[in-house]
C-alpha cells in the first residue's frame, strides 16, 4: 500500500471522508442550535407540538400513515427536520424540502411525501423558518436562522464526495458505495431503491479502474463556461466551481495522482459516474483531462482509422 509522508493512501481517504461527511455537519449544526436558549426552547416546543400532532385520532389511511412516526423520537425528529431546513440560504419550494428530507422510506411514495410536508406545518409553527406562498400560488420553505459562513462552508461541501485515492471497497449488497465510511442507497433517486438483482460485479469492475489527471491539459487551459452566464451571480457560481475544481485537481495530484470514480445505476440501469469537480461523464472540459492511470500503446490499429 502506497505510503506518501507516512499516511497511507486508506488513511487520506478516511480523512477526506471525515471532512465531507454529512455526519460531521448535523454535530455542527445541533451543537450551533443547542448553544442558544432560545432556540432549545423552539425545538423542545416543536417536539411537543409533533408529539400532540401523532396523538391525535384521524381518519383510518392517515392514522396508518403516521404510526411509523410514532415509534421515533419526537425531539430527534424534529432536529432531523430543522438541520434539512435551517441552513438553507434562500426560500427553497416546499417539494425540493420534502426531496431534501426524505420520505421514510413509505412503500407509496405520496404517503411519504404528505406526511413530511405535514410535518413541515407542524413545525412551522416554532417560527424557525417559514412557509410561503408565491402569486402563483407556489409554496416555499424560509428558513429565519442564519449561521456562521463556516458552517454554511462546511455544508456546502459535504455536498459532493472527492474521487477515492485508494481502491473502492467491493460492493456486496444494494446499500454499499465502494466508500470506507459511507453507505447509502446504490439506485439513484430515493425512492427507486430495492432489494432485487443489481449487476454489483459490473460496477465493482468499472469502480476499480485507477484513473489520473491529465496535468499538462490542465495547466495549459482554463475551465469556461458552456453557456451563456447571463447574471452576476451565475458568473459567481462558475467561478466559485471553477477554483473549488482546481483545489481538487491539486490535492489528487499531490496524492500521487492516482484515483478511483465510483458509480451507481438509476432504475433503468444506466450507470452514472459520481463526483461533481471530477466526473468522467461530466462537461468536456471534465471528460477531457481524464485519462486512465495505467497506460498502454494501443496496437493493431487499422490504418484507415489512423490520423
Amino acid at each position: 500500500m502506497s505510503k506518501k509522508n507516512g499516511t497511507t493512501q486508506v488513511d487520506y481517504q478516511l480523512a477526506m471522508e471525515e471532512l465531507y461527511s454529512k455526519r460531521n455537519i448535523r454535530k455542527m449544526l445541533e451543537k450551533d442550535l443547542r448553544n442558544s436558549e432560545e432556540i432549545r426552547k423552539r425545538i423542545e416546543k416543536a417536539a411537543e407540538l409533533v408529539t400532540k400532532w401523532l396523538s391525535k385520532t384521524y381518519y383510518e389511511s392517515k392514522q396508518r400513515r403516521l404510526e411509523p412516526l410514532k415509534k421515533l423520537d419526537p425531539v430527534e425528529l424534529v432536529l432531523d427536520l430543522l438541520v434539512t431546513i435551517l441552513p438553507l440560504t434562500d426560500p427553497e419550494l416546499l417539494t425540493s424540502v420534502v426531496g431534501r428530507f426524505g420520505s421514510f422510506n413509505y412503500s407509496m411514495k405520496t404517503d411519504g411525501v404528505t406526511t413530511v410536508a405535514e410535518l413541515i406545518a407542524v413545525v412551522a409553527d416554532v417560527d424557525l423558518y417559514d412557509v410561503m406562498k408565491d402569486d402563483e400560488g407556489m409554496l416555499y420553505v424560509k428558513s429565519n436562522i442564519v449561521f456562521d459562513n463556516h458552517i454554511l462552508e462546511a455544508i456546502e461541501q459535504t455536498q459532493y464526495l472527492p474521487p477515492m485515492v485508494c481502491t473502492p471497497l467491493p460492493l456486496t449488497n444494494n446499500y454499499d458505495s465502494g466508500y470506507l465510511t459511507v453507505r447509502s442507497h446504490l439506485v439513484l433517486g430515493g425512492d427507486n431503491n430495492h432489494d432485487g438483482d443489481l449487476c454489483l460485479s459490473y460496477l465493482n469492475k468499472v469502480n476499480s479502474i485507477p484513473l489520473s489527471l491529465d496535468v499538462e491539459f490542465l495547466t495549459r487551459l482554463s475551465e469556461t463556461p458552456n453557456k451563456d452566464l447571463i447574471t452576476p451571480e451565475k458568473e459567481a457560481a462558475f467561478t466559485k466551481m471553477a477554483k473549488d475544481s482546481y483545489r481538487m485537481y491539486t490535492n489528487l495530484v499531490q496524492q500521487g495522482n492516482k484515483f478511483y470514480l465510483t458509480n451507481r445505476p438509476d432504475k433503468r440501469g444506466r450507470i452514472y459516474t459520481q463526483g461533481y469537480h471530477v466526473n468522467a461523464q461530466g462537461t468536456s472540459f471534465k471528460k477531457a483531462m481524464i485519462e486512465f492511470h495505467r497506460k498502454e500503446i494501443v496496437t493493431g490499429v487499422p490504418d484507415k482509422y489512423r490520423k
